[in-house]
């Protein structure tokens, strides 16, 4: 009898949380804000939808389009706030948590370029249903609570992980930084030694949705290594120091990157992390490489273990397969499979450049 009754009140306390809370959203309180791109009929579709179920927690606060400067400042009785290039300002000055891209050209080109602008931005990206197609296969895509409604770039890791992820950079970062430190005194004395340069070398590189931070590495170029700018190291590089070499191959020239780690600009896991340079030339010539900013840089990642340092634009393209294999699949269990397979690399040397 008491577990019967028990199990009565459970579902009647659950039952009067969800009315509560539809009621709420139904008022308007708590509801996400969504930015439409494109003021199309499938937008003013979506947007007409969204008015009439307040219940879902969906609040469409204005339409951004191209052609803004031509074309009346309200659809749908929705107001149209600016074009993409807008979208920064747009999110941030309104709070939006979410996208969605009703875009009325159906080429895969367009779609690409009008996601350039959106993916690097922390928030929800939604495609309607006629334009998924033309990335369908590409990307893993999710029914957003039953409506017709594609996610791109959906985040499947549970809260809880990304906690215990924290915790665990913290404590695994703090352990390694503590039994790796005669290593770094042992390899600053040689740097120092080789030609009197400095030990350290510092950049600034591009973290979490473009936050820029700055990477310390043990110095293994010459002092004058980029007296031409920024460039890839190749393959037998001559820049590269003798006991530069040795760091390299054994990793060990990433250790004071360990100090990004428990500063929270980096994780343990994840993808390496990039120059503004760069990334400004690669945002152009890779369709999707600015969505490797939505994962927070790693000291090791799948891309590094899978192959080996960036040497061309090719390199770049295959990593940035498995990066993405990372943030679709993104997990505990995955990320300890990954500091397994970078203590193989280590001792192997493999994929040293």
């Amino acid at each position: 009898i008491y577990g019967g009754f028990a199990l009565f009140l459970v579902i009647l306390f659950r039952m009067v949380i969800y009315r509560c809370l539809r009621r709420l959203l139904s008022l308007g309180f708590g509801a996400n804000n969504i930015l439409v791109l494109g003021a199309t009929e499938a937008g003013r579709k979506i947007a007409e939808a969204l008015a009439k179920t307040p219940e879902r927690g969906q609040r469409v606060v204005g339409f951004v389009d191209e052609r803004f400067q031509v074309m009346e400042h309200e659809f749908a009785n929705v107001p149209v706030l600016g074009k993409y290039a807008d979208l920064a300002s747009l999110i941030k000055k309104y709070k939006v948590t979410g996208i969605i891209i009703a875009h009325e050209s159906s080429s895969p080109q367009e779609i690409m370029r009008v996601l350039v602008w959106v993916c690097d931005q922390p928030v929800h990206i939604y495609l309607v249903p006629e334009l998924y197609s033309v990335v369908h296969g590409r990307f893993k895509a999710n029914l957003v609570y039953g409506f017709e409604l594609q996610e791109l770039f959906a985040f499947t890791m549970p809260l809880w992980q990304v906690r215990v992820k924290r915790v665990i950079d913290i404590l695994f970062g703090a352990f390694l930084g503590l039994i790796s430190f005669p290593v770094c005194v042992l390899a600053a004395i040689a740097i120092k030694l080789e030609d009197r340069g400095p030990v350290f070398y510092s950049q600034e590189r591009i973290g979490l949705y473009g936050k820029p931070f700055t990477v310390y590495k043990f110095r293994t170029m010459r002092t004058d290594a980029e007296k031409f700018g920024a460039q890839w190291a190749t393959k037998d590089d001559p820049r590269i120091t003798k006991v530069g070499k040795f760091l390299r191959k054994t990793r060990i020239d990433e250790l004071p990157q360990i100090l990004c780690v428990l500063k929270g600009d980096m994780s343990m896991v994840g993808p390496r992390p990039e120059r503004a340079v760069f990334i400004a030339k690669l945002r152009e010539e890779i369709p999707f490489y600015i969505s490797r900013l939505k994962m927070k840089p790693g000291l090791t990642g799948w891309a590094q273990v899978c192959h080996h340092y960036d040497t061309s634009t090719e390199d770049v393209k295959i990593k940035l397969r498995y990066d993405m294999y990372y943030f679709e699949n993104m997990s505990l269990l995955l990320d300890f499979q990954i500091l397994v397979r970078t203590v193989y690399v280590v001792l192997t040397g493999k994929g040293a450049q």
